[in-house]
């Protein structure tokens, strides 16, 4: 189930998570953009190079994924 990323609380340890941007349109309206990215202790959000994500470049949902 999809959240939202404004909501999500910082945890306790690093987390791999699915991120979808829907360019502030309703879904369905526009394909989101999918990307896996991580979500520190501390807060941050980074991706796979673990460079920071800001502002303007933050997802707008959320859903925890697991390995096979």
């Amino acid at each position: 189930m999809w959240k939202e990323v404004k909501g999500k609380a910082a945890g306790g340890v690093v987390q791999q998570l699915l991120c979808a941007w829907t360019y502030g349109m309703p879904i369905g309206t526009r394909e989101p953009r999918y990307e896996v990215l991580l979500h520190w202790p501390d807060g941050t959000w980074t991706d796979a190079n673990e460079e920071e994500i800001m502002g303007e470049e933050m997802p707008d949902y959320w859903m925890a994924i697991s390995r096979p």
